[in-house]
């Protein structure tokens, strides 16, 4: 598990987004900034990034139609009921415990942190991305099951 968790933090994509999310700001964005990003250990918010993509997608992943058709690849889902012969529900529950604890940190670094608000807050929607596209499901490659959520942000938006 812990080993499947150092590889899957590492390709969860977290430092990849955040630095694509920062070219859009130019005027905030130095090199000490996208030094933060790489720095080690690695930021709060980072890894929570990392922690909340990297879980939830292995959940649903888990639950998927995919898995269920015979592809069954490396999870942490896997890799908990391997390690410690617990059921399904058992490391599902489990598993959630460090997406929890991921949102606890990213609040704590948009409280405490000299980064510039512009650049922490759209960390701060990434983690949010990754939680919203597989809160449901695998919205990653089943898009239908973000339609709602779409719908409601970019067509019938609440009015301010």
């Amino acid at each position: 598990m812990e080993e499947y968790m150092l590889v899957g933090l590492e390709n969860a994509g977290s430092f990849l987004l955040i630095v694509m999310a920062f070219t859009g700001i130019q005027d905030f964005v130095t090199k000490d900034y996208l030094d933060w990003i790489f720095s080690d250990p690695a930021p709060k918010m980072v890894n929570a990034m990392s922690i909340v993509g990297r879980v939830m997608n292995d959940i649903a992943y888990h639950k998927s139609d995919k898995r269920r058709s015979g592809c069954i690849v490396a999870s942490a889902v896997e890799c908990y009921i391997k390690q410690f012969g617990a059921t399904e529900e058992e490391a599902i529950n489990e598993l959630t415990k460090p997406v929890v604890d991921a949102w606890k940190d990213a609040n704590e670094e948009c409280l405490h942190t000299s980064i510039p608000r512009p650049l922490i807050t759209r960390v701060l929607y990434l983690v949010r991305v990754n939680h919203e596209m597989y809160l449901e499901g695998d919205g990653f490659t089943q898009a239908t099951l973000l339609k709602d959520l779409i719908a409601s942000l970019v067509i019938n938006p609440v009015p301010l």
